[in-house]
């Protein structure tokens, strides 16, 4: 059950949870305006997005002590097709077919489910890519070969970010940071990123493997 939970903060992360802040009376900040250089960056964050119809990589998740969590294959197609494959020792495969989310733990044989509505993906799998939506307050960071953009709800200023980062010069995806449901950061790493492949749509649909049981089942 704690690998599902996990992978329900991984897509439903507070960090794009566009909600109303629980005072009234908090400060909330209004629209960005971007200017300059973090304009120039955003904008070709956005196109880059904008332009990947599909995608697939693998990755290795870290915890926020830098210790290996786990590692798989993600494969993602616009709109709203995931599929995440973890590795053993983590038990676990996540399957967007278009209208909701599958979560399953093949350990423990368990199956839940999240609407496409509640997840906050829509930068990634989603229709369109808005980065400049008034409801989302991003900023745009250049460090060290890196474009870091932060996003996050402005409506919810204590919700944490989510982050990507990019390659400078070329803006392919390398990490994505996001916050788990302990409030505690997980880095999940990018290799072998190939964009705008042909990926059928069967690879997205949510097939529950059928247990073997009787005398059979060892056979």
């Amino acid at each position: 059950m704690k690998f599902i939970l996990l992978c329900l903060a991984w897509l439903l992360s507070s960090s794009l949870a566009i909600a109303q802040p629980a005072d009234p009376t908090m400060y909330i900040p209004e629209p960005k305006v971007y200017t300059g250089k973090e304009l120039e960056t955003i904008r070709r964050v956005q196109t880059y997005l904008a332009n990947i119809t599909s995608f697939q990589a693998s990755f290795k998740e870290y915890k926020d002590d830098g210790t290996l969590y786990g590692s798989g294959q993600i494969f993602a197609k616009r709109p709203w097709k995931l599929r995440i494959e973890y590795r053993p020792p983590v038990y676990v495969q996540v399957v967007g077919d278009g209208s909701q989310f599958v979560y399953y733990d093949s350990q423990l044989d368990e199956v839940n489910y999240v609407s496409r509505s509640e997840s906050k993906l829509d930068f990634l799998i989603g229709d369109t890519v808005n980065l400049f939506d008034p409801e989302l307050y991003v900023t745009a960071v250049e460090k060290d070969g890196f474009i870091a953009v932060s996003i996050r709800p402005r409506r919810n200023t204590e919700a944490p970010p989510m982050i990507l980062y990019l390659d400078r010069a070329s803006l392919r995806l390398q990490q994505w940071q996001y916050f788990d449901n302990q409030g505690k950061t997980r880095t999940l790493k990018f290799t072998g990123l190939s964009t705008n492949l042909t990926l059928q749509d069967r690879l997205f649909i949510f097939a529950r493997p059928i247990k073997k049981t009787g005398s059979g089942a060892g056979r």
